[in-house]
């Protein structure tokens, strides 16, 4: 399946970024002349396809990063700062759930609370 001219510059926008995690309105800053229905639908369908990954911020709003990134999240519920966790001990978790006779397809792991920028505000 073709990928559509949006969809192709939504990706671009993740290319070299440390942290590369955006939210909607990030992206629709950074493509002006595309109007929003056509970026949240875009956006749904690099989900579906698995190029991206959604992060929960809270209930209705979310971040998205490329798929492949292996790493988990801890966000500020006051700034909706995102730090990326590195320290992910799968392999317990693997073998705990092959035990239990579950196989995981994959996983998200992220801790919600306070920043430390937001907390000496």
């Amino acid at each position: 399946m073709d990928m559509s001219k949006t969809s192709q510059s939504i990706l671009s926008l993740f290319k070299g970024a440390v942290c590369s995690a955006k939210t909607a309105r990030e992206i629709r800053s950074k493509l002006p002349r595309v109007n929003k229905v056509t970026i949240y639908r875009n956006l749904e369908n690099l989900v579906r396809s698995g190029k991206l990954r959604r992060i929960s911020l809270s209930e209705q709003e979310f971040s998205y990063e490329p798929a492949k990134a292996r790493h988990h999240h801890a966000i500020c519920v006051r700034c909706e700062r995102i730090e990326m966790i590195d320290a992910c001990k799968e392999e317990n978790f693997s073998r705990y759930l092959k035990k239990k006779g579950f196989v995981p397809t994959y996983h998200t792991l992220e801790f919600f609370g306070v920043c430390k920028q937001c907390l000496t505000k």
